[in-house]
Parts: structure tokens; C-alpha cells; sequence
């Protein structure tokens, strides 16, 4: 009945599917170029000949663990190309980044309309169907599963309120959850909800693997903009507020005033979303910006980095980050980058979206957690602390690299799956 009432749903709005991806389009949401793929028409490419596999991710981050994925893949076994769907153009500038140096297209997700997945799978015709972190969409993944295709989860998650919400449509939960060959979690948590989702409490094909939003690759430095921040800073340490979200920046510019004037440090403000840029500043007052090609005016002020595509740089002229999204309920933003730089980290204790690695960063010494309340005390200590700095220094490349190693793990287990499947089969499957 929860099916029939999803699909009923779908066909009453496709009518009006048209006006309101124009409406996104308006609102800059959509680009030309997605708004008919979104209808499954005018796709960019033929589909290739040869063994095709398609792989969903949303946006940025999720498209940056489908291109770790993906290499894996294609490393394991030369002769395929990954068709990776994203849902924005920031995820799609990623994977184009990554088509230019391995056998990797491009396209923008179609609606979940019935119709409209199968004219996508019809054109298509991918081998195995990979699902990304937690976009899961019924029509996506169920069709995929009528048509016989492989279909995985990988780094797979979902928050705690996307479980409950599941956990009372039990029937379309388990038709959807249950389609998976396998589910390669971020975490043992995660590997038994979806196991629950399953049907199965203790299922054997829900494993944790841990997140594949992981790079050996540190982001792109100015070197040249590092060097002015840190010449800006006259020697006093600089601190980094990494996309933060709406209130964030009122809480750690509070803190950061309350230290001691001759201990403060150059503040960074890098907001996730550049855009906020006006709010941030009704909030705190006049700060220099770099959208307007400024620097900071003193070595103890706060200097907002409205910009895009330059966090590298900013985790290179840093001494302390504190990683966004952590400070309240978004659920935390990928640790690993920063860790990759050496920096110690201070975060929040809203952190469900990476987990693991947030836990796994703490243990190693390369990471604390605070709440908002402490955050003032707890600043004040970090920045104090030089074995902090130097522990950081160490352990959080060292624990990038050994996260580094889960794309190849998570090919490997879903080839072990493929050739189970055809050896079962008879050399039938694919």
C-alpha cells in the first residue's frame, strides 16, 4: 500500500514537474544543461560499449567518495567506465574533474518518477547500480533492482531521524533497503540499522567499512594567499572556523573574543555556504573579506573568507581548525581534510555524518571534541598546547592514509559479490 501511495504520488505531479524544476532554475538551483537530464532526456554522452557501472552520489562530498570508489573499480578491473549521477553542479564539477584522467561521465540524476528512471535505465543499460552515502530513492533503486542489476549501498548512513522515519514504513523500507547485494557502511552503528531495515537485526550483507569521502590528496594551496594570511597574522597563531553553518560563526567569534587580547589569534571565518556572507556580518559587525580582494587589517582581528575552492590554502596558513558543523545539530563536515594537513582539530559534539572518523581522529590524538558551552575554555587550551599541535602533526596524515585504503576494500568486497553472483548463476550474471 506505501508503494502504490509513493507511485500514485509521482504521477499526480508530473504534470507539474516541469514548472517547478523551471522554479529551481529561476531560483538557481538547476542549470540548462540539468533541467532535461532531471526529465531523463538529452544526455550528454552515448553510452559507451563495455561493462558500465553507475554510481549515485548528491553533491560535493558524496561525489568525492564516488570518484574514490570509482578509481578503485576501475583499477581492480581496466575496461570499465563509471557513470556517476549527481544532483548539483558542485558535485558535477567533481566528477568532470575526475573524467579527465580516468574512463569517468557524468549525468545529472532523474526525478524518481517511474517513467522517467526507466527511459534513464533504458539509455543507460548499467551492469550494477552503486547508491552513495544516503540519497535513496525508491524508483531509483527498486527499478534498478526489477531490472536485475547488482545494486549496492556504499558508504552508506542515514541520520538518526531518516531511521526512524524508515522504521514506521516498514514495508517500503525493507523492499527498498533489501534490493542491496551488499551494504558497506561508515560504521558498525549504521550496519545494524540497515540491518534492521532489512529485516535482518545481524545481517551478514550490512558491514561496516567506514567513509569513502577520503583522499590521499591534500586540496589545491595558494601558496601565495597562505603566505599573505600567515604575514598578516605578525606572528600570532591563526585560527580556523572551517564551514561553518548559520550561528556557528556567532559562537566561536564569542569565544575567540574571550580570550586575552595578547593570546587571540587571527580568526578565519570560512562559512560552508559563501552566501551567508551578508548575515554573518549583520551578526558580527564590519570585517574585511575576500570577496572584496581584503585582507586582515591587524594581526588580532576576525577576517571573513567569502570565497570558494580555497579551503586548501586555508588549512595550510591554519595552526588550530574548528571544523563547522559540528557546533550544532549538522551533523559535522569530513575531518580527514584538515587531518591530512597535520592540523589539531577542535569540533562539536555534533558529529553523526563521520562518525567513525571523528572517534578515530580523537583516539589518535589529533582531534577534541567541545561542547558550545566549553568552547571559550577549551580554545584557550588547544591554542596553548604545543604537543597538541605536534601529536596532530603526526597522527592525522598517518590516519588519512589508513582511511585512504577503504575505496580499494570496498571494490574488492563488491567484486567478491559480483563473482560469488556469477559463479552461483552459472556465469550468467553479470
Amino acid at each position: 500500500m506505501q508503494v502504490l501511495l509513493y507511485q500514485i504520488l509521482w504521477h499526480l505531479a508530473r504534470p507539474f514537474a516541469g514548472l517547478w524544476l523551471k522554479k529551481r532554475l529561476a531560483d538557481g538551483r538547476e542549470t540548462s544543461e540539468s533541467l532535461p537530464q532531471r526529465l531523463a532526456k538529452s544526455w550528454p554522452e552515448k553510452r559507451p560499449p563495455g561493462p558500465l557501472f553507475w554510481l549515485h552520489a548528491v553533491s560535493a562530498g558524496e561525489a568525492v567518495a564516488a570518484c574514490q570508489l570509482a578509481k578503485a573499480l576501475l583499477a581492480a578491473e581496466p575496461g570499465r567506465t563509471m557513470l556517476i549521477t549527481t544532483n548539483t553542479p558542485a558535485g558535477a564539477a567533481i566528477v568532470r574533474a575526475a573524467g579527465k584522467t580516468h574512463p569517468i561521465l557524468h549525468a545529472f540524476q532523474p526525478l524518481d518518477h517511474p517513467l522517467l528512471v526507466d527511459r534513464f535505465l533504458s539509455y543507460w543499460q548499467p551492469d550494477a547500480a552503486l547508491f552513495l552515502e544516503s540519497d535513496f530513492w525508491f524508483n531509483l533503486v527498486s527499478r534498478a533492482a526489477r531490472r536485475e542489476l547488482p545494486v549496492f549501498f556504499a558508504s552508506a548512513q542515514l541520520s538518526a531521524r531518516s531511521f526512524a522515519a524508515w522504521q514506521r514504513r516498514p514495508a517500503l523500507a525493507r523492499q527498498l533497503f533489501g534490493a542491496a547485494w551488499l551494504v558497506l557502511a561508515v560504521d558498525a552503528k549504521q550496519a545494524r540499522q540497515f540491518g534492521q531495515l532489512r529485516g535482518q537485526p545481524h545481517d551478514p550483507k550490512a558491514i561496516a567499512l567506514g567513509s569513502l569521502k577520503v583522499s590521499r590528496e591534500k586540496l589545491a594551496i595558494n601558496a601565495g594567499f597562505a603566505g599573505q594570511l600567515r604575514q598578516a597574522a605578525s606572528g600570532r597563531a591563526v585560527l580556523l572556523a572551517a564551514s561553518t553553518h548559520a550561528d556557528e560563526e556567532q559562537l566561536i567569534h564569542t569565544a575567540w573574543q574571550a580570550l586575552p587580547e595578547a593570546d587571540r589569534p587571527l580568526l578565519i571565518l570560512a562559512p560552508r555556504h559563501p552566501g551567508r556572507a551578508a548575515d554573518i556580518l549583520a551578526d558580527l559587525g564590519p570585517l574585511p573579506q575576500r570577496s572584496r580582494d581584503q585582507l586582515p587589517e591587524r594581526p588580532d582581528s576576525a577576517y571573513l573568507c567569502d570565497s570558494m575552492g580555497e579551503m586548501g590554502s586555508l588549512f595550510a596558513a591554519a595552526d588550530l581548525v574548528i571544523l563547522g558543523g559540528s557546533l550544532v545539530p549538522a551533523g559535522g563536515h569530513n575531518p580527514l581534510e584538515p587531518a591530512l594537513f597535520g592540523k589539531p582539530i577542535l569540533a562539536g559534539p555534533h558529529h553523526f555524518k563521520n562518525q567513525a572518523d571523528y572517534e578515530g581522529l580523537v583516539a589518535a590524538g589529533a582531534m577534541r571534541i567541545s561542547a558550545a558551552e566549553k568552547l571559550a575554555t577549551d580554545l584557550a587550551t588547544a591554542l596553548a598546547d604545543t604537543g597538541f599541535r605536534m601529536q596532530a602533526a603526526e597522527a592525522g596524515p598517518a590516519f588519512v592514509e589508513e582511511a585512504a585504503r577503504r575505496p580499494e576494500r570496498a571494490a574488492a568486497a563488491i567484486d567478491a559479490a559480483l563473482k560469488e553472483a556469477k559463479t552461483e548463476a552459472g556465469g550468467t550474471k553479470p
